[in-house]
């Protein structure tokens, strides 16, 4: 995390040795609580974990859950928007470089795309659960 006159300024979350401008614009406030508990995690889970931990850096949880996806089907959905794919494909980068300094097997491609499915399911869910728990306590009251 880096730090000017006290204040927490954003860093980028990866940057491409060939064009170091591509992810510039994909900032986040601190990987090293992310990287730290990932690293404790098995060499077959390290890349889901960070993956899941990334996620929730990059991604608000307002945005996950009314967005549709990451935009990989035909027939569109009007009434939701896909994930923001230059923040999807940084994830990727950036998931593919750490799996690598650590000499592990990269993520395959259908777990990456289910992980980002599983994320906005759960944020769906918690707002779900958050209204039906509010409509209970003013019910009650």
């Amino acid at each position: 995390m880096h730090y000017i006159n006290g204040e927490d300024c954003p860093t980028c979350l990866v940057k491409v040795q060939e064009c170091p401008l591509k992810y510039a614009d994909v900032q986040v406030s601190s990987l090293y609580n992310t990287e730290k508990n990932a690293s404790n995690a098995s060499d077959r889970d390290y890349p889901g974990d960070l993956l899941n931990s990334v996620i929730d850096i990059v991604f608000s949880q307002d945005e996950l859950k009314v967005a549709g996806g990451l935009g990989l089907r035909q027939k569109k959905s009007e009434e939701r928007k896909t994930l923001d794919q230059h923040r999807v494909d940084a994830i990727r980068v950036y998931i593919a470089a750490k799996t690598k300094a650590r000499g592990v097997n990269d993520m395959p491609s259908p777990i990456f795309k289910k992980k980002f499915t599983q994320k906005i399911g759960n944020a769906r869910r918690r707002e779900k659960r958050s209204c039906e728990l509010t409509s209970f306590i003013l019910k009650y009251m």
